[in-house]
């Protein structure tokens, strides 16, 4: 099938939201209660009919035996009995308390499921990697690219293969931790994955790297109108255009406010990717230390410097944090920083964080209060979003809508992570994704920042001095 312009879409599976399983086990439980309330109600009936009979005057008994008798018998009927008003409530109780067991079992079932397919995957994450490495090797004859590529083609084959290699590299990390005492060199204090991560950032800070004690500066550059995105790929366009105005020298920052029909206001806050690569402090804080501390949970100069451009914009507006609602939208480390940001109590605590969209972005570690919309997008042949070597959480809060392109099995590495690429993936099948009925929820959750006449733009430049 071809879009109208004639460009293959992709294919597209919205997982998780409305389709989770934390989804089917509140709707069993949600069953189970209105069965119980119908059932205390139909209790309540027979106990009201049963007291009604009560009341009955004896005398009408004995000027009309035969009518007394009917009434005698409906009475019977509904309060005793197989088809009684109480024997409705019985099983109604009983058809509850299965409908939970159920639940419960169906809950404990997945979690047993998670957990085996977890340790299949640790038991077969080195004879994988073992496997991919021969194969690669074996046919590129020495060439590096080839052997990248190799390496991508079979990333994309078997989609496991990047979390076995980050389970392969743990690993090595635990049983390599008496060696590196013994050379002098401190062992992960952990074995979580933050934790071996943060060991890595102290390690790289010891000699000199990865240094992220300069707070940054901010400094608002622009303030313009702009049209409001109105679906998924109107927010990763924004996402991309940030991405396109960081480089080397700064990072760029979008505080935007929408206003919808009703006059109600709701912030969106722009994240970029990484600009560059260098450990050594650059001047863009869009780099390799912000990727790793974000990474590890660890603090970061981008989250102060974030906050105060949002504050800033904020009270430009004359607007109160906490009083409008914030969308928090990035690619690749811009959506990392964006869900460490809502994960944050302090930062959640000062600003209304309900939504977060994502685009190829590791986050699948980090839990997303209940109280916060998570929409992840990722490509098939991009490795990035799986670097945190764990399977998506399958709840109601959280949203995947995973596309294979037609040339995914082809593209390049860092050409399978570009911006651009998610942006054109999406655009392409917008129609049949707002089509999509795992959205639904989503897109009515997400109204206030798609239904705008207009975006206030307040553009800020991040930058350590």
């Amino acid at each position: 099938m071809t879009t109208g312009s004639g460009q293959t879409p992709a294919r597209c599976v919205v997982s998780g939201g409305a389709r989770s399983t934390a989804a089917d086990v509140s709707d069993m439980r949600s069953t189970a209660h209105r069965l119980d309330t119908s059932g205390d109600d139909a209790t309540s009936l027979c106990g009201d009919v049963a007291r009604a009979a009560s009341h009955l005057p004896l005398k009408s008994a004995v000027l009309s035996p035969g009518s007394a008798a009917a009434i005698a018998d409906e009475v019977a009927g509904l309060t005793i009995g197989p088809n009684s008003l109480g024997s409705l409530a019985v099983q109604m109780e009983f058809v509850a308390r299965t409908v939970r067991w159920s639940a419960q079992a169906y809950e404990l079932t997945d979690e047993a499921e998670q957990r085996a397919l977890a340790a299949i995957q640790v038991a077969t994450a080195a004879p994988r990697v073992a496997t991919a490495l021969t194969s690669a090797l074996s046919t590129s004859h020495g060439n590096p690219k080839t052997l990248l590529a190799d390496l991508e083609r079979l990333a994309y084959v078997d989609p496991q293969l990047v979390p076995a290699a980050v389970t392969v590299v743990r690993g090595l990390v635990l049983a390599g931790s008496p060696a590196l005492a013994a050379v002098g060199i401190d062992p992960p204090t952990g074995s979580s994955y933050e934790q071996q991560v943060a060991w890595i950032n102290g390690l790289a800070n010891a000699a000199g790297k990865l240094d992220d004690r300069t707070p940054l500066t901010v400094s608002r550059i622009a303030r313009r109108s702009d049209t409001s995105a109105s679906d998924v790929a109107g927010l990763l366009r924004q996402a991309r255009t940030v991405e396109a105005a960081s480089g080397d020298d700064h990072s760029t920052v979008q505080v935007r406010r929408s206003v919808g029909a009703d006059g109600r206001g709701a912030w969106s806050v722009i994240v970029p990717g990484t600009s560059n690569w260098s450990p050594d402090e650059p001047h863009s804080p869009a780099d390799l230390t912000a990727n790793v501390r974000a990474a590890a949970g660890l603090p970061s100069s981008n989250y102060a410097a974030i906050e105060s451009a949002v504050r800033d914009a904020m009270a430009a507006r004359g607007i109160a944090p906490g009083s409008e609602p914030v969308m928090l939208v990035g690619h690749s480390q811009g959506g990392l920083i964006a869900m460490r940001l809502a994960a944050d109590d302090s930062f959640r605590e000062t600003f209304d964080v309900r939504q977060v969209v994502t685009a190829g972005s590791p986050v699948s570690r980090i839990e997303a209060p209940d109280t916060v919309q998570v929409l992840s997008v990722e490509l098939a042949g991009d490795p990035v979003p799986k670097l945190d070597g764990t399977a998506d959480p399958s709840t109601i809060n959280r949203i995947v809508v995973a596309c294979t392109p037609p040339d995914a099995d082809r593209i390049e590495l860092f050409e399978a992570h570009d911006a651009r690429r998610y942006l054109d993936t999406v655009a392409v099948n917008g129609q049949s994704l707002d089509a999509d009925p795992g959205l639904a929820r989503w897109r009515d959750s997400a109204a206030p920042w798609l239904t705008g006449g207009g975006d206030d733009v307040f553009e800020y430049h991040l930058r350590r001095p």
